[in-house]
């Protein structure tokens, strides 16, 4: 039997800021299984794109962090998920539970549905289309959830949306390079490092390595938090 968690959450300033979620839940699957996503941000060429694996008792809330942390954004905007005619989010009708485990969506091969992020003006709004691509079985030693592949670094958060993004784009890869070239030619691997975190260059390893960072501390915060519940019940 495994043992899944889902959070709940509210939006934060800057970072991700798991200290000011409250108390999530845990769905207990006798029968877990994995989920594999695609998702791309439209009107960006070459495609912005990632591929992920996800536990099917995750929660579409568990899911937009999946995608907040694969683009290095900031999780600092309301966001929705369209599908089956429902809203999923912390914006839109909100007539779908955010909670709800992935496997109650009833997804469907193939099946593509809308994620909506940052919603200031009508031309700061990021689209990105996700595609439910197989059901997999769990891999045990896996950490999930799990980057199997991408293609380009995600937008920066101070870009206003996608038309914004191609605007700048040139701009910001020519800045990017030339950093890049300068510490290269330093020889200085602790510079060449600082210049492609700084600038959130795209990595399958490194994506995955935030993935765990990431939630390996947002497992500790709930399980620290469920203890704390049960020592006030007791």
């Amino acid at each position: 039997m495994y043992h899944i968690w889902s959070f709940s959450g509210q939006q934060s300033q800057g970072r991700l800021n798991l200290s000011r979620q409250p108390l999530g839940r845990c769905v207990v699957m006798d029968s877990d299984c994995i989920y594999q996503f695609k998702f791309f941000i439209r009107g960006i060429s070459p495609m912005i794109w990632r591929r992920v694996l996800v536990r099917s008792g995750d929660s579409l809330r568990r899911l937009h962090e999946v995608i907040q942390v694969s683009m290095n954004w900031d999780d600092d905007h309301i966001y929705v998920f369209h599908i089956h005619g429902k809203d999923y989010g912390t914006a839109g009708s909100r007539t779908g539970n955010l909670d709800e485990p992935l496997s109650e969506l009833r997804l469907r091969p193939n099946e593509r549905f809308l994620y909506e992020y940052d919603f200031t003006t009508s031309s700061d709004v990021w689209q990105l289309d996700i595609r439910f691509e197989a059901s997999l079985p769990l891999k045990p030693g896996l950490f999930y959830p799990h980057c199997k592949a991408g293609h380009r670094s995600g937008p920066p958060a101070c870009c206003r949306g996608s038309n914004d993004y191609v605007d700048r784009q040139y701009q910001i890869e020519a800045a990017l390079i030339t950093d890049l070239v300068e510490a290269l030619a330093s020889k200085d691997i602790n510079k060449i490092r600082r210049v492609v975190e700084s600038n959130h260059v795209y990595s399958r390893e490194w994506l995955n390595q935030s993935f765990r960072e990431h939630f390996s501390e947002s497992c500790d915060l709930h399980k620290r938090r469920r203890g704390e519940v049960q020592s006030t019940v007791n």
